[in-house]
């Protein structure tokens, strides 16, 4: 009778035995979830998503080539075949290429070489609060395609580019290059340090657990359970 009573209350133990271990288990994919979906959250609402039915003339991130309705030229500029595709080329020094982009981030892919020269780069923001001219030399000793970044590291937002042919060196253009980063960066550190620490704990207590649902490690009885000894 007593060997009987014991196997009824066996299940039991073992539901105790591994109790903790699926706590533990739970705590950890919670957490996952939780860093996982702030993640998402956060870079959706650091990063500029444009309404293009609201802003039909604003060039979204992505990769652009010419011509494009978004994108103005103003001058004698011409279109040129190159392979499977185009360029919007000129040699008039003044002859301007302007456009808006949404973004942190452009560059325009060109055709760098022997007969290029130098092209000037305006941007500005929408309140007019930033204003900034760069020089940008395409001159190379053989002809290629090359990437040139005109502008990073800005705060999302929709920016004004215009793109001067300074010295009436070749300036021919091939596509745009529009990058969208989040805006603030710093603000991932404290939330993902904060989770990683956490899930650092909580993956060291779910070993533990484990450990201790097979039998391989016993933990100290506390206080209550020595008393209960004496």
């Amino acid at each position: 009778m007593h060997v009987q009573d014991n196997i009824e209350l066996h299940p039991t133990t073992i539901v105790r035995q591994w109790a903790p271990f699926w706590w533990a288990t739970l705590r950890v994919l919670l957490v996952l979830l939780v860093l996982t979906w702030w993640a998402t959250v956060l870079a959706r609402l650091t990063r500029l998503s444009p309404d293009t039915t609201r802003t039909p003339f604003v060039v979204a991130p992505g990769l652009t080539y010419l011509p494009d309705a978004r994108v103005q030229l103003e001058g004698d500029w011409v279109v040129q075949q190159l392979g499977d595709g185009r360029l919007v080329a000129t040699r008039t020094a003044g002859d301007r290429l302007h456009f808006r982009f949404a973004g942190t981030a452009a560059a325009v892919e060109v055709r760098t070489g022997p007969d290029a020269g130098a092209i000037l780069v305006s941007i500005e923001d929408g309140r007019a609060s930033l204003r900034s001219v760069k020089r940008f030399s395409l001159l190379r000793s053989s002809a290629r395609l090359e990437t040139v970044p005109i502008v990073n590291n800005l705060v999302p937002g929709i920016y004004s580019v215009e793109v001067t042919n300074e010295d009436g060196g070749e300036l021919a253009v091939r596509a745009l290059l529009i990058e969208n980063s989040p805006g603030v960066w710093w603000a991932w550190l404290p939330p993902v340090v904060v989770g990683l620490t956490f899930l650092a704990h909580l993956l060291i207590t779910w070993w533990s657990t484990l450990l201790e649902a097979l039998g391989w490690f016993r933990s100290r009885p506390g206080k209550s359970e020595k008393n209960a000894f004496m």
